[in-house]
């Protein structure tokens, strides 16, 4: 347990962190930060942040929302939410997406409203 906890430390430094929901509301990130394994819910928006690669997710099964409202993001990894068996919601409005990568079939709702040119292959 104290190597899963040192781990998980960076990101309930940088944001706030109540049970298992994450807060990163306006804290200037560039990336995912390190989130704790048992995260169920993340709130990243107002950041800076521009990729989100597959590895920043990784072994978080029981992640079940995803907000990522008004950051820079213009690149998704092709896994980077497809190995998520919990995500239900994925909230992507107001970023710079031109395409959306594989989903999870336990998705429920998504919102990529106000995305540059956002073409998903879902339709």
């Amino acid at each position: 347990m104290g190597a899963t906890s040192r781990v998980a430390l960076p990101s309930c430094l940088l944001c706030l962190c109540i049970g298992t929901s994450v807060y990163c509301d306006d804290a200037n990130l560039e990336h995912i930060p390190l989130l704790p394994p048992e995260t169920t819910y993340l709130y990243a928006r107002f950041n800076r942040i521009g990729t989100i690669r597959a590895s920043d997710f990784m072994g978080l099964k029981k992640l079940k929302r995803i907000d990522l409202t008004s950051n820079f993001i213009s690149w998704a990894d092709v896994d980077a939410f497809r190995l998520l068996p919990s995500l239900q919601e994925l909230i992507l409005p107001e970023n710079r997406l031109t395409a959306l990568p594989e989903l999870p079939r336990s998705i429920i709702r998504l919102d990529a409203l106000i995305n540059c040119a956002l073409v998903s292959s879902l339709l």
